[in-house]
Order: structure tokens, then sequence, then C-alpha cells
């Protein structure tokens, strides 16, 4: 299966969590398609959890590892569900109502209701999607 891997640094650590820099990699500064990438040459902090926060360090090299599995399940959640979700509502109600306003308008509410829940539910998720730390 396939790994993504970035190095970081350890900025914070609460309890089991680390906070984690990710650097850009070498690459991004003259990379022409930099913008259109979710890499950007930006450095981002994500939030791991470990077993053992005290073999970690503020300021220790460590490197992130993410599955591809879940790269997936997160385009899958972030993108994909929404994106049927809006389609089904907007032909549901269409269906049943024949009022291409009512249609729309409930096809764009159908998008917040999503996402709330889906941040109501965000513990569940973090926890299918963990990031690995070596």
């Amino acid at each position: 299966m396939t790994e993504i891997k970035h190095q970081g640094i350890i900025t914070a650590i609460d309890d089991n969590r680390l906070s984690i820099k990710i650097r850009p990699g070498e690459a991004c500064a003259s990379c022409a398609i930099k913008d259109a990438c979710g890499q950007n040459a930006q450095e981002k902090i994500v939030t791991a959890e470990c077993k053992n926060p005290q073999d970690y360090q503020i300021g220790q090299e460590v490197e992130t590892i993410i599955t591809g599995r879940q790269l997936s399940e997160a385009a899958f959640f972030g993108y994909i569900l929404p994106l049927v979700i809006t389609l089904a509502v907007l032909f549901g109600v269409l269906a049943f109502t024949s009022d291409e306003t009512c249609a729309a308008v409930a096809a764009l509410l159908s998008v917040p209701v999503y996402y709330g829940i889906l941040r109501y539910f965000g513990a569940k998720l973090h926890n299918m999607l963990k990031i690995k730390v070596q």
C-alpha cells in the first residue's frame, strides 16, 4: 500500500498528542503547479497521536506517515460523499416538488448540514484517519 511521508519538527506535546510542523518538500519551492497542489510550499501543523509521548522532545525531527487508504477515505468523506448527497437532494426534491428553486435551495442547504454532521462525528473520523509518527 502507498504511504505518503513528510519530515517535520515537533512543536508541542500534549498528553498523547504531538503537534508537528510539516516542512514542504525541497522541490515545492520551484514547482510550477505548487499553487494547485494540496501540499503548497507552506509549512503546516498537524496533530498526531502517539503511545509514548515521553520518547519525544520539542524540536525533535520526526517523519509522519499517512497511508493511501486514509487519503482515499478522507477524499471520500470530504469531497465525494457531499457531492453525491447534494445531487441526491437536488434531484430528489425536484422529483417530488417539480420546483427548481426549492430543489436548488435544499441542495445548497444540504452542504452545511452534511459538514455539521461530519464535524459532530469528528472524533470517530479522527480515529479512522490517524497520522503515524516515526
